[in-house]
Order: structure tokens, then sequence, then C-alpha cells
């Protein structure tokens, strides 16, 4: 990019410490580039230089990183931390751990505060987390058949941790240490290592704070009312008390409605209107095509046309009487 880089981070590689400043030097421009040890690669020898007990068995490890891996502290506080946990573990006399702190000023990051890392180093840590993952799961020189099922398990393994991480917390609930709602709360939603903090800074907090429970009224008036309160003195002084007057009973009050009651002269009107069903063949009104008397035989067409003179008549009728009350 025409610069050299602000930050070369490696692992403790002596070629690699006399090649950087050799070759990215200061120039007119811009600064030499600055070596930084990667912490990862430091901390993950914690365990065989110290210890798998001490390291995981003890606060060690916990109390060492607030100062290690802190990019918000002044050197001198990360001084007077180190001295003070390597003090309360007896380990002032470790050669590994005095080597680290002669060489603190090339991996811990209080050291580097003049220079804006923007999460450089939390980035290489984590690339080189999934690197020494995989690395468990995959050999130099495999095929990419191979390489593709040894990454499917590595995959696997991870998905059931979460399962089995994400069974804990919903199964059970922890046990909770005081009555605080705050705790309860934590309990619900966070997940197990989070709360644990969380009650680890309860209760050291416990014995230095005063509790106080605000009930759901204050000077006499509840919470949720104050906005009838407010509402009231600006409209009216006082609230009505006993209702005398109420909506009339079945009674309508939208719209008039579009059933009503019809008179004889309307219904024989609409009657009159509806168009009637016919013949086929005959085209009369009375009957259809198959109770037709022309297309019957014998005594029954004869019958079927009596039937349907009589009806003819009954018909005339009914027109003349609907006729006159019209008029």
């Amino acid at each position: 990019m025409g610069r050299n880089p602000v930050f070369i981070v490696t692992d403790q590689c002596a070629a690699m410490k006399q090649a950087i400043p050799n070759c990215f030097k200061a120039t007119d421009d811009f600064p030499a580039s600055r070596h930084r040890l990667c912490m990862w690669h430091i901390t993950e020898k914690f365990p065989a230089k110290l210890g798998n007990f001490l390291c995981k068995e003890t606060e060690f490890m916990e109390k060492i990183k607030k100062y290690i891996w802190s990019s918000v502290i002044e050197p001198d506080e990360f001084e007077q931390g180190w001295k003070e946990v390597i003090k309360e573990f007896k380990l002032e006399e470790h050669v590994w751990l005095s080597e680290m702190y002669d060489m603190r000023q090339s991996w811990i990051p209080a050291y580097f505060r003049d220079k804006p890392m923007y999460g450089l180093i939390r980035t290489m840590s984590r690339f080189e987390s999934e690197n020494y993952f995989f690395s468990q799961f995959h050999q130099c020189g495999s095929t990419l058949s191979k390489f593709y099922i040894r990454f499917e398990s590595a995959m696997d393994k991870q998905r059931n941790e979460t399962k089995r991480l994400n069974h804990e917390c919903a199964s059970a609930k922890p046990v909770t240490v005081s009555k605080l709602f705050l705790e309860d709360d934590a309990a619900e939603l966070y997940t197990r290592a989070i709360f644990y903090k969380i009650q680890e800074e309860i209760l050291a907090a416990r014995d230095d704070m005063r509790i106080q429970t605000i009930g759901p009224e204050i000077n006499g008036m509840k919470c949720y009312e104050m906005k009838d309160v407010k509402i009231k003195d600006k409209i009216f002084q006082k609230p009505a008390g006993d209702i005398t007057i109420h909506p009339p009973l079945q009674c309508k009050n939208k719209g008039s409605g579009l059933k009503r009651l019809r008179s004889e002269r309307e219904k024989a009107v609409d009657k009159l209107k509806k168009k009637k069903r016919q013949c086929k063949l005959c085209n009369f009104v009375v009957h259809d095509k198959r109770t037709c008397p022309q297309n019957m035989k014998g005594a029954g067409a004869k019958v079927q046309a009596e039937v349907q003179t009589e009806l003819l008549v009954t018909r005339a009728e009914v027109e003349t009487e609907v006729a006159e009350m019209l008029h």
C-alpha cells in the first residue's frame, strides 16, 4: 500500500524478531512498524508452563486475564495488578512468568495505547483460536474429500456443545443467593456463564448497598392514575358519580336499517314483475317440458290439458284482482 504497517503480529519466533526491524524501517514519511507478539499464543502456554491445576482449578487465569487483556488501563496499573496476582499465588520465582513480564512491552495492550489497534489483537486471537480448533480435526496433506468430512465433524462438535449449553439454560434455573428482582431476571434472561458473573457482582456489592422498595403509590396517588388526574384538572373539577340517564333499550343508533314491513300492493307488483318459467315446447308458463301435453299421449295428455286450462283461468282471475287493486 506504499507505507509500513503499524503493527506486525507474530508468535515468539526469533527469526521474525530480527527480520521485522530490518525490513520495515522508518522513512521520511512513515515510522517504523512495531513488532508485537500474539497474545493467544502466549496465553495458550500458561497450562503447559504452570500446570492444569493452577490454570483450571483456581482463579489464577481469571484474575491475571483482567490485566493482560485490558486495553484501557495504564502500564502502571498493569504492573501493579500483575505483581499482586503473582504474589497471591506465590509465583515470584517462576522463570517463565518472569521472562514474560520482562518482555511485557511486546505483547501487553496497555503498552500500545498510543496506537489505534481497532480490535486487531482480538481479531488475530480469534483467528488463531479457530486455526487451533480445526487443527485438531485436520491433518496436513489430506485430500479435499477428507477435509470436508473432518470439517463436518468439527461443526458437529460445536453444534452438540451449543445444544448442551442451551439445554442446561432452558431445563433448569440457577440457584439465586439473594431476593433481588435483578438476580431473578438475570437468571431467566442470560446464559449460565453470564449469570454467574452477574451473581459475583451482586455478592461483592451486597454488603455495600442499600435497597429501598417503591410501592405502587407515591404521595397518596397511584402511578397509573397520573394521566386521569391531569386531564381532570383541565376539563372538569369533579368526576360524575351516579349516572341516571342511560341509552334507551332496543334502539338502533347506527343507520335506519334495510328491512321493513311491505304492503300487499308491493308484494303483488313484485310478483307480477317476476319472470315466469316457460315450457320449451309450447311456451306456456304453467308447466315445463316434462309435463307438457304435447309431450304426453293417451288419457294422461287429456288430463294434463284440463289441468292446464284450469291453471290458466286461475291465473287470469289473479291478474284481474291485482289490476283492480292497483287502480
